[in-house]
């Protein structure tokens, strides 16, 4: 276990770099000589607020799956703070910590919480790519069946997935030592594929908000389905980078790279869309934290593998 004094070490250290992540951002967009339209903008913040709303019933649907019965508000409280450690190079501190905030708080086996990290970490790997297979047969034009057909294969892998997860339960419990319920699994993952969708919609109101940017004469769902993709394949190239802290860096050249040769987004204009997208996460995952500090849920419990005692 970490001992409490190294975990507020780590909390310490993962909150002065976000925060100085957010006053870096903040103090080189004033330079900018662009116009903002600010609706726009606030629309594509109460995105990435919802998105990490969402993020918190992905993993209490983990959580339930393991039978460990928290509520939303219980899971909320600390969902966003006990993460900060992520920002520290090396991404893992963030789960280390909040699976010892699970046991400090709920009495949940540091295993159990470690698991549940893996799980939550597999489900946003698993629906990005259902995701961009959603998207590129969107953006292939494919026949309303060929592209049911597609739909349906790629609704079913989480199926799979789970029955690959339940080995180690059949095989005398070897390696996880608990049943994975399917129904919390499933409503896991297929609510995991609306974050991308509100990614895109996020970074759509970005190109709306910075006034001469915006590159198609009217928005379709073709188009949309190019730029979520667009914002998904960034995503990816900056979680395969292990020891940059957030695939900072990695995500926003690669969303640059994307809006600009896929979307047909000015340079310097793509630069500055995806400085301003992790800008608005980070806001929105300061107002969760502010707000979490406010959270009232029910009293602490203790809980075992089998549920609430």
């Amino acid at each position: 276990m970490i001992k409490k004094w190294v975990r507020i070490l780590g909390l310490g250290i993962g909150l002065t770099i976000f925060l100085s992540q957010i006053y870096q951002s903040i103090l080189s967009i004033s330079t900018l000589s662009i116009r903002m339209d600010w609706g726009w903008m606030i629309l594509g913040f109460l995105a990435m607020f919802l998105l990490i709303a969402l993020q918190i019933f992905i993993w209490k649907q983990i959580l339930n799956a393991m039978e460990i019965p928290l509520e939303y508000l219980q899971i909320a409280k600390g969902y966003t703070l006990s993460l900060i450690p992520r920002y520290i190079p090396g991404s893992v501190w963030g789960y280390l910590n909040r699976s010892e905030w699970l046991n400090e708080q709920y009495h949940v086996p540091v295993s159990q919480g470690n698991v549940s990290s893996l799980l939550e970490v597999l489900q946003v790997i698993l629906t990005a790519f259902m995701a961009l297979i959603i998207f590129s047969g969107v953006l292939s034009g494919f026949s309303f069946w060929r592209f049911s057909l597609v739909l349906l294969l790629v609704l079913l892998l989480p199926i799979l997935v789970w029955k690959i997860l339940s080995l180690p339960s059949i095989l005398r419990n070897r390696w996880i030592p608990f049943k994975i319920r399917l129904s919390n699994w499933l409503i896991a993952v297929y609510s995991g594929l609306i974050q991308w969708v509100i990614l895109g919609l996020s970074t759509i109101s970005l190109l709306f908000g910075i006034q001469g940017v915006f590159p198609f004469e009217s928005l379709s769902l073709q188009k949309g389905a190019l730029v979520s993709f667009c914002y998904t394949t960034s995503w990816l190239a900056g979680f395969f980078v292990l020891f940059i802290p957030g695939g900072m860096g990695i995500r926003e050249l690669s969303l640059s790279f994307f809006l600009t040769h896929l979307v047909n987004v000015p340079v310097g204009f793509s630069t500055w869309i995806a400085v301003l997208s992790r800008l608005l996460y980070s806001l929105a995952e300061l107002t969760w934290i502010f707000l979490s500090l406010h959270l009232k849920s029910s009293p602490q419990k203790r809980i075992n593998q089998k549920g609430l005692t």
